[in-house]
This record gives structure tokens, C-alpha cells and sequence, in this order.
């Protein structure tokens, strides 16, 4: 049976007061009354054996009751336990970019890493951001979000935990320029004077 999968029985016994030796039925039910696992992690024991059970690896350890009376003895195949290992899961990392118009503001990216249980299971450390221009935009490698107008390449990055592997993932950022107005201010003179200098605003 799956269940005792690295334990062995002895079936080699005696009933009390008769030297004959006793044969019963090998079967599980007539044996085993229950079996229950707890894992230990290092020095850690007495772990749950179910439910979320973190990445790490672990020693199964059983505790099975016998049916009474309780003629068999067990013992662990070559005095070791089973062992698990979990694995890190893979996260989903998610990560906003935009197109904007040109104001003299840094344009972030926005994004967040998440697990298995949806996007509200949001992940620890939190994502961090870098741009770099793309296109025909020259723009190095920088942690700063962009100001001018270009076409910029934003890449998140979630540097991983203890029960998840590191990501990245990109979103583009364009930033347009900005439609210039110009707004003459008027002026006056006296004919035969020199002209005034002419100004206007540009917004």
C-alpha cells in the first residue's frame, strides 16, 4: 500500500502462552488502525503535513496505531524516514506602462507580483522598476522613470522569496510631445518711433 511506502512490518510473532507461531491475514484493514505524517524541516518538528506547506525539504515522519491486540511490530526501512521536497512556484508579475503627453514629469511604471492565490495574494519584497529608451529614443539603463518625449522600455523585477522564483516583465512607456501655443502680448508706439520688441508667451 502507497501509505506505508518506505516502512516495512514484521509478521514473525507468537500468542502469548503458545509456542506455535500465529499466522493472520495480511491484510490493512486488520492491521492498521490509523496513520498520520507531520514533516520536520532542520531542527523544526511537528510540521502540518497538509494544506499550503512552504517550499523546503522535509522528513516525513509517521505515527501509525495499531489494531489491537498489536502483534506486529514496525520499523523504518534502513532507519530513515520519507522525504518531500516542495518546490518554489512560479509568480505572475504584472506591470503597467502608458502612453502620456509631454508635462516635465517622470512617467513610472506600475506593477505588483502575485501567487497562487490570485491577485490578492501580492508578494513580498515589492517590485522594483528600470527604463531604458527603445525605438530610435537614446536613453541608458536607469532606475529614474523618463521626463522627455521618446518611447521607453520599462522592466519590472520581483527578486523572489522563500516560496517564490524570481521575474521580470516589461511595459512599454511613450511619451508624446505637447502641442505648443504661442500667445503674442501687444504693444504700441507712436508713428515715426522705433518699433517696440515684440514678445509673447509659450505654453
Amino acid at each position: 500500500d502507497l501509505a506505508l511506502e518506505g516502512f516495512e512490518m514484521s509478521t514473525t510473532f507468537f500468542e502469548e502462552g503458545n509456542s506455535e507461531e500465529v499466522t493472520l491475514s495480511e491484510n490493512l484493514e486488520s492491521v492498521v488502525e490509523t496513520i498520520a505524517y507531520t514533516l520536520t524541516k532542520g531542527e523544526v518538528e511537528g510540521l502540518p503535513s497538509d494544506g499550503v506547506i512552504p517550499a523546503g525539504s522535509y522528513s516525513i515522519i509517521p505515527a501509525i496505531t495499531l489494531n489491537l491486540p498489536a502483534n506486529y511490530v514496525i520499523d523504518y526501512v534502513n532507519g530513515t524516514y520519507g522525504s518531500l521536497t516542495v518546490n518554489k512556484a512560479e509568480p505572475t508579475l504584472s506591470i503597467v506602462g502608458g502612453t502620456f503627453v509631454y508635462d516635465g514629469l517622470e512617467k513610472v511604471a506600475s506593477g505588483f507580483a502575485y501567487g497562487i492565490n490570485g491577485v490578492e495574494d501580492v508578494l513580498d519584497p515589492s517590485v522594483t522598476f528600470s527604463y531604458q529608451g527603445s525605438d530610435e529614443t537614446i536613453y541608458a539603463l536607469s532606475s529614474s522613470a523618463p521626463v522627455a518625449a521618446g518611447t521607453y522600455l520599462s522592466t519590472a523585477l520581483f527578486a523572489g522569496n522563500d516560496n517564490y522564483n524570481a521575474i521580470e516583465n516589461t511595459a512599454a512607456i511613450v511619451i508624446s510631445k505637447k502641442e505648443a501655443s504661442v500667445t503674442p502680448i501687444a504693444s504700441t508706439k507712436t508713428y515715426g518711433e522705433f518699433d517696440p520688441s515684440f514678445t509673447g508667451l509659450v505654453d
